[in-house]
């Protein structure tokens, strides 16, 4: 499994030194400032990984810090920088690509979701998404999809997983079907 990549927003001047001490103490993390209010959080290793949604209530209820954060496990570079471009424009919480793509879609970002879409795209490679595609399209049936792509099933399991561990979007969900079918209109 791939260390996870939080990119944290804070709507307002912060002090770093309290955040990064209650990071380090609750997990084994670098952490970089890449401008003035964002800040990437990556593990080191998996062995104690960081709960990021603790680390956001902790953010809110203790520090009462306004604040957006991306979370990822694959780490694709133009990913981050792409969202770091735009996170100033996502309202308080906690996304994961997934309510990336719903809520730039709601708030008619299409600049971004064409860009959102081109790296997903690099990321997991044109096959891949030709097939969840065409999984969805056969209505998330596995044995319907494998036969219209003219492939064995589990060539069909093995793309739609590893979309899934790169995305962490997993398409025979409802809620990750609805995301990437916003994300093709």
């Amino acid at each position: 499994m791939a260390r996870q990549l939080a990119i944290v927003h804070f709507k307002s001047e912060v002090e770093r030194e309290t955040i990064a001490l209650f990071c380090h103490e609750i997990a084994n993390v670098e952490l970089e400032w890449n401008h003035p209010n964002t800040l990437r959080i990556t593990e080191v290793d998996q062995v104690a990984s960081l709960d990021f949604h603790q680390l956001s209530e902790w953010l809110v209820s203790e520090m009462f810090i306004d604040h957006t954060l991306f979370l990822f496990h694959a780490i694709d570079l133009k990913m981050i920088d792409l969202l770091e471009e735009h996170i100033a424009f996502f309202d308080s919480g906690v996304y994961d690509l997934a309510d990336v793509i719903i809520f730039s879609v709601s708030r008619r970002m299409d600049d971004f979701i064409s860009k959102l879409h081109k790296q997903i795209t690099q990321l997991v490679g044109e096959e891949t998404m030709r097939t969840v595609y065409e999984f969805m399209k056969a209505e998330l049936n596995q044995t319907q999809a494998a036969k219209q792509l003219y492939m064995h099933r589990n060539t069909l399991l093995y793309r739609l997983d590893h979309f899934k561990r790169i995305t962490l979007i997993d398409v025979s969900k409802f809620r990750g079907a609805f995301a990437i079918r916003l994300l093709h209109l």
